[in-house]
């Protein structure tokens, strides 16, 4: 069911003008109808002219009501313009708010994160800090060190294709190991101590590479603990290892 809007100005318009010819229309009937009978009556001529000169008059106002509706009619279009141009630019403004607004608050979630990674980074270096604190101490001790223990005298170890092992030694002492290694394919190792709380801080070689042989001095305190991997998916391979302990 449709309904009918509120009425335009310039509708009202039209309609008061309609009116205003009708009633001037009568008026002027009125009038001519008047100046035929008194003029046919044998009327004085001042009372025609009188008549005439009200019937110039209406007809004067008419024609004033007439530009006064056209002037108008100009007056609501250029509103009517203005009105149109600035609801535009309104839309366009509140558009590009919400963009903005959307912007900032994606800005805001990444300062977020970034000043969480941020966080976390601080932490890590905090503790590298302390950690690189613990090794330089052990190292200048180990300058001093004189006593050694043979752990492993050129032991070998099996390992099958993508297979480890976890060799773990009880100790005392705070020193360094000295490890040498040869294998009939590529291996990696993890070495570790009590030092650090997750264990494992030595890869030997860096990651991602392997090796074959390796020989290599690491800093360790109480328990000891050697991660060999064999990476290969379809070889076997055979480690001879050795291992010694100087404190």
């Amino acid at each position: 069911m449709s309904s009918k809007g509120p009425a335009e100005p310039k509708d009202n318009l039209k309609t008061i003008l309609i009116i205003i010819v009708i009633l001037e229309a009568g008026f002027s009937g009125i009038l001519l109808n008047h100046l035929f009978i008194l003029n046919g009556g044998g009327v004085t001529n001042t009372k025609y002219i009188e008549l005439q000169e009200d019937y110039l008059n209406i007809y004067d106002n008419f024609m004033n009501l007439t530009n006064y509706y056209n002037t108008s009619l100009e007056m609501y279009s250029e509103i009517r313009n203005e009105y149109s141009f600035i609801e535009d630019q309104y839309l366009i403004f509140r558009q590009e708010n919400a963009e903005l607004k959307k912007e900032i608050e994606e800005y805001k979630n990444t300062y977020d994160i970034l000043n969480e990674n941020y966080t976390k980074l601080q932490a890590e270096v905090s503790n590298l800090i302390n950690e690189n604190s613990a090794l330089q101490e052990l190292l200048n001790e180990s300058r001093t060190l004189n006593e050694e223990i043979i752990i492993e005298n050129n032991r070998k170890i099996s390992l099958n294709a993508n297979e480890d092992i976890t060799l773990s030694y009880s100790n005392t002492h705070a020193g360094y190991l000295t490890i040498n290694f040869t294998s009939t394919n590529e291996i990696f190792l993890w070495i570790g101590s009590s030092l650090d709380e997750t264990k494992y801080y030595s890869r030997y070689p860096p990651f991602p590479d392997t090796s074959q042989n390796g020989s290599l001095k690491i800093p360790i305190y109480q328990d000891i603990y050697i991660y060999i991997k064999n990476p290969n998916l379809t070889q076997k391979t055979t480690v001879n290892i050795s291992i010694k302990l100087t404190y």
